[in-house]
């Protein structure tokens, strides 16, 4: 027991640290650029990715460095397999996405509107976001699926240390508008397919490709994610019908259609994960380095 109570105060300790850090990184944001809320949807993205770069940068390289933490570096695949790892990490992301979007249209549970916008416009407006979803997305990885899952995994095991690390990932969603109990089950098995990428053999990498191109994909559609709605010129997706199928004001991903998506996902993601283990030219990297 000791060892497990241990491991959790490291955990939730790192998780305050974090958060402590992109407040303090807030502060001077608030100053120089006022609410976040008066700058509109885009630059308020942008507005929040730099406090979480600079909390993510602080704490991982100051138990790097100043802590000398072995365990904050274990994750990182070697680069003969970082690109196709990050490959897939993107298709799955893009399936599960994908299909959400797909299955609730082919319900009545949404609609893709083309309005009068130009393609051009629609491009300078969401290639900025992307960059952006780029960066929240290996932040969030980092700090979710990189220091807590290499100290709770050997204590835990990898099943229970995933479903720990995706309670505090779905509590920090917290608040966001649209909020309800099939949120947080669908936030949940988002972060144990996360988790399970984090165990294979592209790591850190699986996980944040993965959970970019999920982002992404719902952004390039003009739908709302997380809550958030991007306003996005020119294309739309626009829920309609009851909140459990459209996913109401926190999007596609508050939808019964995510529950199911995420859960066959889930089951396959971890049937093909097992049988890269079985290939003969596996090369473990992912959380190997206990000592």
């Amino acid at each position: 027991m000791k060892p497990i109570l241990g491991a959790l105060a490291k955990v939730i300790g790192y998780f305050a640290a974090f958060f402590t850090s992109m407040v303090l990184a807030i502060i001077p944001m608030q100053l120089i650029f006022g609410d976040s809320e008066s700058l509109g949807t885009r630059l308020e993205l942008l507005w929040f990715t730099i406090p979480v770069l600079v909390g993510a940068v602080v704490v991982n390289l100051s138990m790097a460095w100043l802590g000398k933490s072995k365990l904050v570096r274990l994750g990182w695949p070697d680069r003969q397999v970082f690109l196709r790892w990050f490959g897939i990490g993107t298709l799955i992301g893009l399936v599960m996405a994908g299909s959400i979007l797909v299955f609730i249209w082919a319900t009545g549970g949404g609609q893709f509107i083309i309005d009068n916008g130009k393609l051009s416009q629609y491009l300078s407006y969401v290639l900025p976001l992307v960059g952006c979803l780029l960066i929240l997305a290996l932040c969030e990885e980092w700090i979710f699926r990189g220091y807590p899952l290499s100290v709770l995994s050997p204590v835990l095991g990898r099943g229970w240390a995933n479903l720990f690390v995706a309670l505090f990932f779905t509590l920090s969603h917290w608040g966001d508008n649209g909020w309800n109990l099939l949120v947080v089950v669908n936030l949940i098995l988002f972060s144990l397919v996360n988790g399970a990428l984090r165990y294979s053999q592209g790591g850190i990498v699986a996980a944040w490709a993965f959970h970019f191109s999920w982002n992404t994909i719902q952004v390039l559609a003009g739908a709302i994610m997380s809550g958030d709605d991007f306003e996005v010129p020119w294309v739309h997706f626009t829920g309609q019908g009851p909140y459990w199928l459209s996913g109401g004001e926190f999007g596609p991903e508050g939808s019964i259609i995510t529950t199911v998506v995420a859960i066959i996902g889930f089951v396959l993601v971890r049937k093909f994960l097992r049988q890269e283990e079985n290939n003969p030219i596996h090369i473990d990297t992912s959380l190997t380095a206990y000592e």
